[in-house]
């Protein structure tokens, strides 16, 4: 995201406000963070779908067939607790 950041403002000042940026080589960068991601096995998927029945258990398991990252659960979840869905 740094870097797309750094491209506009380059962008922004060459292109539209046609001045000279100058360089931004040497300026500090933001720490990336390291990722693993979390992988269960077969069992604890079972295992997981065991506790979970329902409308909540469909949800779960096309979350799971789909490989949706945790962002769209996330929204899923509240708003089945905020009663929209």
């Amino acid at each position: 995201m740094m870097f797309q950041t750094k491209l506009s403002l380059l962008f922004l000042y060459r292109e539209v406000l046609e001045i000279e940026f100058g360089d931004f080589r040497n300026t500090i960068r933001a720490k990336q963070r390291t990722r693993i991601p979390v992988v269960l096995s077969k069992e604890e998927i079972r295992e997981l779908f065991s506790h979970v029945s329902g409308i909540h258990a469909l949800i779960l398991k096309l979350i799971y067939v789909g490989g949706m990252r945790s962002h769209p659960p996330a929204f899923l979840y509240h708003a089945l607790a905020s009663g929209r869905i």
